[in-house]
This record gives C-alpha cells, structure tokens and sequence, in this order.
C-alpha cells in the first residue's frame, strides 16, 4: 500500500499534535495537583497557631492547678503533706 505523501505529513502532525496535548494535560494535572498541595499547606500553616494558643492555655491552667497545691500544702503544713499526698 503506497499512501500519498500528505497523508503521511497529515498523520504525523496528527500524532504530534496528540502528544504535546498529552504533555499539555500531564501539566496542567501536576499544577493543580501543585496547587492543592499548597493550599493543604496553607491550611495546616493557619492551624499551627490556633493549636498553640489552646496548648498554652492548657499549658496555664496546669500550672495555675500545680501553683495551687503548691500553696495547699504550704498551708497544711510539712508534716500533714503526707498524710493527704495521694488525695492531692
């Protein structure tokens, strides 16, 4: 089978064409698949402060309840501490 000349230029343009679409579409998948990672970044970024502020003021609350048995047991006295050590 002989095919005309054009046919050919036309088949191979056709076929090259395809290809730089595929690569066109290999792209465009990897910005966006880009895109979506920066964005779950950003995401997790904005949390990072939010969870340290809840971690400090659990951070500040124990330690106001540590500061507090502090003081009880300086209240009670050191030879009552070990009487209520495992209460407190």
């Amino acid at each position: 089978m002989k095919y005309n000349i054009f046919v050919l230029l036309a088949l191979t343009s056709l076929i090259a064409c395809r290809q730089h679409l595929i690569k066109e579409d290999i792209k465009i998948k990897a910005y966006k698949s880009i895109e979506k990672k920066q964005k779950t970044i950003h995401k997790k970024l904005k949390k990072i402060p939010k969870n340290a502020k809840k971690n400090l003021e659990k951070e500040k609350k124990i330690q106001q309840i540590k500061n507090e048995i502090r003081q009880l047991k300086q209240l009670i006295g050191p030879d009552n501490i070990k009487q209520y050590k495992y209460r407190l």
